[in-house]
């Protein structure tokens, strides 16, 4: 065929790629034309679409429980507002401000001592800091020196809080260890200070009870504590 269509004159040759060229467009323009075309089925033949709503169950209401009724609400208390508003401010009170009713230790000297001679309280316990003269250490006897601790070359300290009355002496019944590197230090530190001699502290010249805080320390040189 491509020989015979070689062999044609030019202008059949052309007239025939004409004719061929439309006739390849009509067969595409078909084939487009029948692929898009949708087939629709008639309303009679379509089929149903069907919705189910399930509706739950109402909840049984829940019984009390035996025993416990209904709690009613706290009601609050009215406000009551006054009817004249006070204007007029009130006079500072009387009595000094004493900082040690708070835990305050005051560092004014002119504050520290806030009695006289002659109204010092018989019995009452003053700290270092509000009397005019603190316990002064006179003597103390020596420790001893715990023998595991000795042994092992450990040295240390204990702290012990107690009440110098006045006679000089720690009252037993106050002394109370506050710190120790060592549980084994507390029963000599306590020794010690209970075995000292102060000086008692003093407000305007009588001797009155202090509560005062000793750091006993024990050194390894002579195996003896040093306050």
């Amino acid at each position: 065929m491509v020989a015979f269509l070689m062999e044609l004159p030019r202008h059949d040759a052309r007239a025939g790629a004409v004719v061929s060229l439309l006739v390849h467009a009509a067969l595409i323009t078909g084939a487009v034309v029948a692929t898009i075309q949708t087939h629709v089925l008639p309303a009679s033949l379509r089929p149903a679409v069907r919705l189910v709503w399930m509706v739950p169950p109402p909840r049984a209401p829940v019984a009390p429980l035996p025993g416990l009724g209904s709690v009613p609400a706290p009601v609050p208390p009215p406000l009551i507002t006054p009817q004249t508003v006070p204007t007029a401010i009130p006079a500072p009170a009387a009595a000094p401000f004493d900082p040690s009713r708070f835990g305050i230790e005051s560092t004014d000297p002119a504050a520290s001592v806030r009695t006289t001679p002659d109204t010092v309280p018989a019995g009452e316990v003053y700290a270092d800091r509000r009397v005019e003269q603190p316990p002064e250490l006179i003597n103390h006897p020596a420790a001893h020196f715990p023998d595991v601790l000795r042994q092992a070359g450990i040295g240390g300290r204990a702290v012990v809080e107690a009440v110098i009355d006045t006679t000089g002496h720690a009252e037993p019944g106050s002394m109370t260890v506050l710190d120790a590197t060592n549980a084994l230090f507390e029963a000599p530190a306590r020794a010690v200070v209970a075995g000292s001699v102060y000086r008692p502290g003093r407000i305007g010249g009588h001797p009155v009870r202090v509560r005062i805080r000793v750091a006993v320390v024990f050194r390894l040189e002579g195996g003896d504590a040093r306050m």
